[in-house]
């Protein structure tokens, strides 16, 4: 079990816009606010708009317009965001790629993490919650119920059950279930799916690490595809394209529709 994990406030996180108008509300259940906007953790470091865009930081794009802007993470949060979810404008939820304390927080690679309007706290604590200290989520996004989808960067086990870093993993509060096989989206179990955004209509977008090809649509860790019930359906936009990066892994994912 890991030290206490209590809220605190965390001042620093700001948005910068560029362009357009910044980022719109996240989802509802009443429809979406706003036009339709991608959020990206990419990596390495590249400059977006003149902006240097650090692991630590979120891009917002908007691609109806070609908007963008920036959500930058306090100081105190130094290390790469390796997962990324979306509640609201101002509601968000990440996870990062190793060990970091910030005051009192704790923050290991397993656990998910929420800032609320200038609130830090740990809403999955990986090891209270049966997994394994080696654990490291590196895909999340959230169901309309309240819980969670994710991937991990390696094979773990949580319960009886075994999943590869291409399966998605749903946890609603108490238990684990499989969401989404890696077969069922088309890919190998030996691939890594490194960031994921689900749809209002159930619909996934995914982004994988490394270079594949799935049901005949080949994709590089540059990409984000679109998965429907029988897998991978088309390759949405290229990171390198849409923000005219060059080499720019997406590393985590979000969107408010």
């Amino acid at each position: 079990m890991k030290p206490g994990k209590t809220a605190l406030a965390l001042a620093g996180i700001a948005m910068v816009s560029v362009g357009l108008a910044g980022c719109s509300k996240g989802q509802s259940d009443n429809g979406p606010a706003g036009p339709l906007t991608w959020y990206m953790a990419l990596s390495p470091t590249v400059l977006v708009n003149d902006q240097a865009l650090q692991p630590n930081m979120v891009v917002a794009y908007q691609p109806d317009s070609g908007a963008v802007s920036f959500l930058t993470m306090a100081e105190q949060v130094s290390v790469k965001l390796d997962a990324f979810a979306v509640e609201s404008e101002s509601v968000f939820y990440f996870s990062v790629d190793q060990l970091v304390t910030i005051n009192d927080l704790v923050l290991s690679p397993g656990d998910i993490a929420r800032y609320d309007n200038g609130a830090l706290s740990v809403v999955f604590d990986s090891g209270r919650n049966g997994l394994a200290d080696d654990v490291d989520i590196n895909a999340l996004t959230l169901d309309r119920q309240g819980g969670y989808i994710f991937s991990a960067d390696a094979a773990f086990t949580a319960g009886d059950t075994t999943f590869s870093p291409a399966d998605l993993v749903h946890f609603n509060g108490s238990s684990y279930s499989l969401y989404r096989s890696a077969a069922s989206l088309g890919l190998d179990e030996q691939a890594d799916i490194d960031a994921v955004a689900l749809g209002r209509n159930g619909e996934l977008a995914l982004s994988l690490h490394g270079n594949g090809e799935s049901r005949g649509i080949r994709y590089s860790s540059r990409d984000v595809l679109i998965a429907g019930g029988s897998g991978i359906e088309k390759r949405l936009f290229s990171a390198d394209s849409a923000l005219s990066v060059v080499h720019a892994d997406v590393v985590a994912l979000g969107s408010n529709h």
